[in-house]
């Protein structure tokens, strides 16, 4: 397991873990990045329900190798392919709500 925080992705998996997503659908590539900020595994039903995205998406998402199955659940292959992704996240690309603070 690697260590919160001392993760290193090398840039030839990254680039071919993130060429990968890039051929994605818009709706898998969302799917994608649910499951990475999700952790290791996530449940089927659950991570669609997160992402915003049909069952479908998760599919294409396994159909493509970007995520596999086990069991009733769905994970990166690696770890690193995990981070690849989730490192690629644009912080502004989510808004996130600050207690106190109106939405205007």
């Amino acid at each position: 397991m690697l260590a919160a925080g001392a993760e290193q992705v090398p840039d030839t998996v990254r680039d071919a873990v993130l060429a990968r997503v890039s051929r994605l659908s818009l709706a898998g590539r969302e799917t994608a990045a649910a499951a990475s900020v999700l952790g290791r595994r996530a449940e089927v039903g659950f991570l669609a329900a997160v992402s915003g995205q049909p069952l479908a998406a998760v599919d294409e998402c396994l159909e493509r190798g970007v995520l596999v199955a086990h069991a009733d659940a769905v994970e990166f292959r690696h770890d690193l392919a995990r981070l690849a992704v989730e490192r690629s996240l644009s912080r502004l690309s989510v808004p996130v709500p600050t207690p106190g603070r109106s939405r205007t």
